[in-house]
């Protein structure tokens, strides 16, 4: 026998084990895989932090310090943390991105972020190269059919939503999860002795990773089984078969369990929101519909994998219209993806590799295909990140049959369509620049979305005013599409976009001094948005109600932004009565400076200057943007009485006065107000801690007094 070569490290000689040759002679195609993919995405590092990465990486305050308490609400609270309620667990992405934002100082930074993402796709094109080197070990040329595999996948452009867009993050852990917990279970079953234990424990590693980082991770169960059925079940009895496999099926349940006993913790707390039917409007029609509403969402999965040219970052409503009877679309999908489970059982003994990698894709894709159980989106390419690995084996297998056949040199067949993708990849990295770019983009693919539609208007106006007319075009376009919807089934926040518009336009053509055209401006603003009250008070009903139902207290519920736009509007038509109610309400739902502001400012129209001096003193009492608001109530003091002794300016510095008897009267009164605003919430705690605050620093006695 021949023996290996010995390598020297110091005085000793180690030789080299089998595995870490193998490592060594895969070094060469692993860089080959990241500097092409590094090519592909190179121009994506330039874009900014459009769609849903403003609030995930901007707004949740948990991920802005590496604090123990931010570990705790990382990992026992809902992933949008106070952006709405989601019913989404994800504490590992959550977790990533404090590493980016605090551990790693990059704050805003957008490139850091998109190198994380990088990192973690190219890690992920290793692991499938190395899966493929497993699924091709029995084939002729099957080193090269891994290569071709990873780099097809990788460079493919339907996978840029979980690349380039930074909050895809989710996709890529979770894709690792399942592609290095499958590895790792192939090489666990495999093993024997220690080696096998370190496999073990590996693959509870990547699932763990997997599942803590987005749901449809639970697919590597799906997966697992596939491969031991299509593998492995035929050369050997099925009790040898589970005392061989049973190590890694029963160590899953170390971190499925904990992770479903740590999701019940963090969302039971709430009722979690219905579907919305505008992101997808399955949950509102019949079963049939909905179904085979599905199926040809799978159809055009399959289509994009094969013609990626037109794209879109939305397929919210009417997108993708229900499916009826008379759906040519739907049934030739259906017909497709039948014809894909015939060939997998087809090829069940003859190419089990081919079978493998079609169950792949229906395995994987079954969380996010709203078949079995309906989730968020109709539709989103971000789903496709580990099933189109399935289609991109089926693929590689089907041009490497097709050029042995026609005699075509198989790899420069793969190197011409991988040239093709990471081209069109490069290209609709672009799209993902900023705001602008992206929605401008989905507009040209999916124009019957109405988000689209919506985001296309707010990107599309600048800081100057200008783009007004055309965002006014595209909101009208938004509620053509909103049209039908009832009520209790569509969504306010597209009529509070509207009505900011439309408003906007009035104030426009004031300041050209043109009165009836404003006037009829902010009438249509104001029909947008009673329409959009209508819709979030029908919405919140149905919260309050399924919250009571499981004996949950609720506080005030709805979109609040609706309800300072309805302010706003109604102050430009002087009606002062309906702007405060308005605004009450907003206040009530989420008491942010600007409802404190606004109240104010609609209190001095009204000159009821007393008022708006405890409102704004109530904005200071609760915190938000005290600097901004004291500056304001200062103003409003200096405006009523020049010498007042509410006022005091040192070394720079404005501040308030609380020993001047009437900053006392009117913060003491402003404490009571807001403590009767907080128990409405219901906030009992912050009540409390206002009243507390009250006696304990400006010694008002009665400020628990109602």
């Amino acid at each position: 026998m021949r023996k290996k070569a010995p390598v020297k490290t110091g005085s000793h000689r180690v030789p080299l084990t089998p595995e870490t040759t193998e490592w060594r002679r895969r070094l060469l195609p692993v860089g080959a895989l990241w500097l092409c993919a590094l090519a592909a995405y190179s121009n994506s590092f330039r874009t900014g932090l459009p769609f849903d990465n403003d609030w995930v990486i901007q707004q949740d305050s948990r991920i802005q310090a590496a604090t123990s308490e931010n570990l705790r609400l990382i990992f026992t609270e809902d992933y949008s943390y106070k952006n709405s309620s989601s019913g989404l667990y994800r504490p590992l992405t959550t977790l990533s991105y404090l590493v980016n934002y605090a551990v790693l100082g990059n704050g805003s930074n957008p490139p850091a972020y998109h190198w994380v993402n990088f990192a973690l796709h190219a890690i992920n094109m290793t692991l499938v190269y190395w899966l493929g080197l497993l699924l091709f070990r029995e084939l002729t040329g099957g080193p090269l059919a891994a290569l071709a595999l990873a780099a097809l996948w990788g460079l493919h452009p339907l996978l840029t939503e979980s690349i380039t867009n930074i909050v895809g993050r989710a996709d890529l852990l979770a894709g690792f999860g399942i592609v290095a917990g499958l590895h790792f279970h192939i090489r666990s079953t495999d093993s024997s002795g220690p080696g096998r234990a370190r496999w073990i424990a590996l693959f509870v590693l990547a699932t763990t990773v997997g599942m803590f980082s987005k749901e449809n991770a639970i697919a590597v169960l799906g997966v697992m089984v596939a491969y031991d059925v299509i593998f492995r079940a035929g050369s050997r009895p099925v009790a040898e078969l589970w005392r061989r496999c049973r190590l890694t099926y029963l160590a899953l349940i170390v971190p499925f369990g904990i992770y479903f006993l740590l999701r019940a913790s963090a969302l039971g707390k709430t009722v979690i929101p219905a579907i919305p039917f505008t992101d997808n409007q399955l949950v509102g029609s019949s079963f049939f519909a909905s179904r085979l509403t599905a199926v040809k969402v799978l159809g055009k999965y399959l289509w994009l994998m094969l013609w990626p040219a037109n794209l879109s970052c939305d397929y919210s409503f009417n997108q993708i219209p229900l499916s009826s009877i008379g759906d040519w679309k739907a049934w030739l999908a259906l017909a497709v993806c039948a014809g894909l489970a015939g060939l997998a059982l087809f090829f069940y003994r003859r190419q089990r590799t081919i079978s493998f990698f079609i169950a792949l894709f229906f395995i994987t894709i079954a969380p996010t295909a709203n078949l079995v159980l309906l989730i968020g989106p109709t539709m989103a390419e971000r789903f496709m990140y580990v099933p189109a690995l399935g289609i991109a084996g089926c693929l590689v297998w089907l041009v490497r049959s097709g050029s042995q056949r026609i005699g075509i040199p198989f790899a420069a067949v793969m190197a011409l369509l991988c040239v093709a993708c990471g081209a069109r990849t490069f290209v609709r990295n672009w799209d993902w620049q900023d705001e602008r770019t992206l929605w401008t983009s989905a507009a040209k693919t999916a124009p019957s979305s109405y988000k689209v539609q919506v985001h296309l208007a707010s990107a599309l106006v600048q800081p100057s005013g200008e783009g007004l007319e055309q965002a006014v075009g595209a909101i009208d376009r938004a509620l053509a599409i909103l049209a039908p919807v009832p009520d209790r089934l569509n969504v306010p926040q597209a009529y509070s976009v509207a009505g900011f518009f439309y408003r906007s336009q009035g104030d426009a053509l004031a300041a050209k001094n043109s009165s009836p055209q404003s006037q009829s401006w902010y009438d249509k603003s104001l029909d947008a948005l009673l329409h959009g009250e209508r819709v979030d008070r029908a919405i919140a009903r149905e919260v309050r109600s399924e919250n009571e139902a499981r004996g949950i207290q609720t506080a005030a519920s709805g979109w609040y932004p609706l309800y300072l736009e309805l302010g706003e509007t109604y102050l430009r038509l002087s009606n002062v009565p309906q702007a405060l109610s308005a605004f009450e309400y907003g206040r009530a739902i989420n008491p942010i400076p600007e409802f404190f502001e606004d109240m104010s400012r609609a209190y001095l129209s009204n000159r009821d200057t007393e008022r708006a001096e405890i409102t704004l003193l109530e904005g200071v009492l609760a915190g938000a943007d005290s600097s901004k608001l004291v500056s304001e109530l200062a103003a409003v003091y200096r405006e009523r009485e020049p010498q007042s002794c509410a006022v005091r300016d040192q070394n720079g510095t404005t501040s308030l006065n609380t020993g001047c008897p009437e900053v006392h009267r009117q913060v003491c009164a402003a404490a009571r107000n807001l403590a009767a605003l907080y128990r409405r919430m219901p906030q009992m705690a912050l009540a409390q801690a206002i009243e507390a605050r009250a006696v304990r620093e400006f010694a008002c006695g009665d400020a628990g007094a109602r």
